[in-house]
């Protein structure tokens, strides 16, 4: 094996490994989205690529993304889509609450 090989290789993992906390906050808003708003699942996705897609702050949303209370689903997925870590830490918090509380109670 040679050195470029390996170069390559640890490359790639390096990239795949990079792009785990964006796929784990996409996949999570979407689920939460579809679960818990009631979303279809492909509007979802169709967010999901309007915020991938969307550079200019201008851009603004189509109609049928954000209406018929989409709002919210909207801003979660833009949320995973461009800052994914915030989101995570954020579920992290939430989910570590009723234990912070519990702790400080007993």
């Amino acid at each position: 094996m040679s050195l470029a090989t390996l170069h390559t290789d640890a490359h790639r993992r390096l990239t795949t490994f990079r792009g785990y906390p964006a796929r784990l906050a996409t996949r999570v808003a979407t689920g939460v989205a579809v679960r818990v708003f009631r979303l279809n699942p492909a509007a979802a996705v169709d967010m999901h690529a309007w915020h991938t897609r969307a550079d200019q702050v201008d851009v603004p949303p189509p109609d049928d993304l954000v209406s018929d209370g989409r709002a919210l689903s909207f801003a979660l997925i833009g949320i995973a889509t461009k800052r994914p870590l915030f989101l995570i830490g954020a579920l992290a918090a939430l989910a570590a609450l009723p234990f912070l509380i519990l702790s400080k109670l007993l």
